[in-house]
């Protein structure tokens, strides 16, 4: 295993252990575009208070939006919980997100998709 594997799986332990702890993440996420070469990219933070009130954010990753795809509310939703599952894997994360005004992300939060 090299020693990014190592580190990244070291890295998902702990946010696994510190989100077992935690009421609540918030997930926010920032989404642009790339003018050269027209990619699309999608940076995900999450967000929570500790059992001291002191609040952290974790930027989780960013990653190439899929070029194949519309940036639609559906799949910008299905590429959040994509990359939450899979890349993160994240066992007990109970998320909610919120945007400042991108209508795309703000239809992408379904009630479904939150606890």
């Amino acid at each position: 295993m090299s020693h990014y594997s190592h580190r990244e799986m070291q890295l998902i332990e702990q946010l696994n252990e510190i989100f077992s702890k935690v009421n609540t993440v918030g997930m926010t996420t920032d989404m642009w575009t790339e003018d050269y070469h027209k990619s699309s990219y999608m940076t995900v933070t999450c967000h929570f208070v500790t059992k001291k009130f002191n609040l952290i954010s974790k930027v989780l990753t960013t990653a190439v939006f899929p070029q194949e795809d519309t940036k639609t509310g559906k799949n910008i939703r299905r590429e959040i919980i994509r990359l939450q599952e899979t890349e993160y894997r994240l066992e007990s994360a109970c998320s909610k997100c919120c945007t400042a005004s991108s209508t795309f992300i703000m239809i992408s939060l379904d009630p479904t998709f939150g606890c």
